[in-house]
């Protein structure tokens, strides 16, 4: 019983050169997400601790002013963030699939 047959891996994975362009830029995109929500997980974190906003806090006494940290803000800036990169990458792999599509049919008529 081989590797294939355990993990139930689909073929063309293993071996290079048999796995079609589409599958490929399928698979680098969705592993490229994964990026693309570190990065906008960072940024939103860098927008709210760098946008500090002044709280008031009521004592019996008085009032005092607190530094916080503006998670809204850094939720939306980090959403956002995504959402641009996401279209971005869409664009990329989208760029690549065509090149590999027309790289393929080049061969294919010379060949």
């Amino acid at each position: 019983m081989g590797l294939k047959e355990v993990y139930h891996l689909p073929d063309g994975i293993i071996t290079l050169g048999k796995m079609k362009p589409a599958t490929l830029i399928t698979i680098l995109f969705y592993t490229g997400i994964i990026g693309t929500i570190y990065f906008a997980f960072q940024f939103g974190k860098y927008i709210a601790i760098s946008n500090a906003v002044m709280k008031t806090i009521v004592f019996d006494q008085g009032y005092n002013q607190v530094v916080t940290n503006n998670y809204i803000l850094g939720f939306f800036a980090g959403v956002m963030c995504f959402v641009v990169l996401l279209v971005i990458w869409k664009v990329a792999c989208e760029l690549l699939l065509m090149i590999f599509n027309a790289l393929s049919a080049y061969v294919n008529r010379k060949g």
